[in-house]
């Protein structure tokens, strides 16, 4: 996924015209829909019992994305992202990840696009619970992804479905005496909305035309 960016990157769009076919970066905003308690599954301690933790009841994802496209079909893109929120009971959530993508655009008309691709990336999750306890743990990120956009010339505003797998690499657990252990399991899927508005280049490079043998 970043060979093929870096690719898209440096290559030519068109003959005649350096730099990518279009392209645009700006801010995101996104939050979790599905589970309505995040994680869907606590992990496990060391022997055997959930981790004390509070789900998360309300969050929200702030970005940064870019996307370059190939051509009119395909383009790639890198998204940054950093998470905030709080259980029910007042205690937090931190969260940061950045994803490499690939989108197919489906179709599209009058400036109107949809769109469908997937990622893969990796982050970090940060839980607490009461009395100082903290579940932290190192995620690989899967994403898929389903969304439309509309753009300008030099703008574009585009919304998105995506369905994620964060899963767990190393878990950590530290208790409230602030003694850590490890902990394992857990499910981290999650499903949610994101909003995304672009700058750049969004014109499509005009193509030369033909000369005609005399």
């Amino acid at each position: 996924m970043i060979a093929f960016l870096l690719a898209l990157l440096a290559q030519p769009a068109h003959a005649g015209n350096s730099g990518p076919y279009m392209w645009g970066v700006g801010p995101s905003i996104a939050t979790i829909a599905y589970p309505g308690r995040f994680p869907p599954a606590i992990p496990n301690d060391e022997s055997g019992d959930n981790v004390n933790i509070e789900k998360v009841g309300g969050d929200l994802w702030f970005g940064l994305r870019g996307v370059a496209y190939m051509d009119k079909h395909y383009r790639g893109a890198v998204r940054a992202q950093l998470a905030t929120g709080s259980g029910p009971n007042g205690n937090g959530f931190r969260g940061k990840e950045i994803t490499f993508e690939a989108d197919k655009i489906l179709v599209g008309q009058n400036g109107m696009f949809a769109f469908a691709g997937g990622g893969l990336g990796f982050g970090t999750l940060h839980f607490e619970g009461d009395g100082g306890q903290e579940l932290d743990l190192g995620t690989y990120v899967f994403r898929g992804q389903l969304g439309a956009y509309y753009k300008t010339k030099k703008q574009a505003y585009e919304f998105n479905l995506f369905l994620k797998l964060d899963w767990p690499g190393v878990q950590t657990f530290t208790k409230a005496n602030g003694n850590e252990i490890d902990a394992s399991g857990g499910n981290y899927l999650n499903g949610g909305l994101e909003a995304t508005v672009y700058f750049g280049d969004f014109k499509p490079p005009k193509k030369k035309k033909k000369n005609k043998k005399k």
